[in-house]
């Protein structure tokens, strides 16, 4: 959504090395150059993703160098291919939230009420 709204000056990479490598200064160029907007990654499923690109180890979010209007909420097993332990690891000052089974609106008002803190 936000290619629409803000202006992205690059083309998606073309391979996962590229990717790797131009995730992180994307995400941080795109928040310290739109600072009056904020933006919010959600991920989810994380422990669903394919292995052959390691997403599971987190190199993906965000650490030392992300922007103050930039957010990652993901959501992932707690047991399943080690990835909440390699995300609390990745970002030990993250919030965590442990969320048992639920009704729709259970999931709107948990979703509504966290996002509203950035707001």
């Amino acid at each position: 959504r936000a290619a629409g709204e803000i202006k992205v000056n690059s083309s998606p990479p073309a391979s996962m090395t590229d990717l790797k490598q131009e995730h992180h200064s994307f995400i941080e160029e795109t928040g310290n150059t739109n600072p009056k907007c904020k933006f919010i990654i959600i991920v989810d499923a994380v422990n669903q993703f394919n292995e052959s690109n390691r997403a599971w180890d987190m190199w993906w979010l965000m650490r030392k160098t992300c922007p103050k209007n930039v957010r990652f909420m993901i959501s992932t097993l707690n047991e399943e291919n080690n990835t909440f332990a390699n995300a609390k690891t990745s970002c030990p000052s993250a919030e965590t939230l442990e969320v048992t089974s639920m009704s729709k609106e259970d999931l709107v008002e948990m979703v509504s009420t966290n996002l509203a803190r950035y707001n």
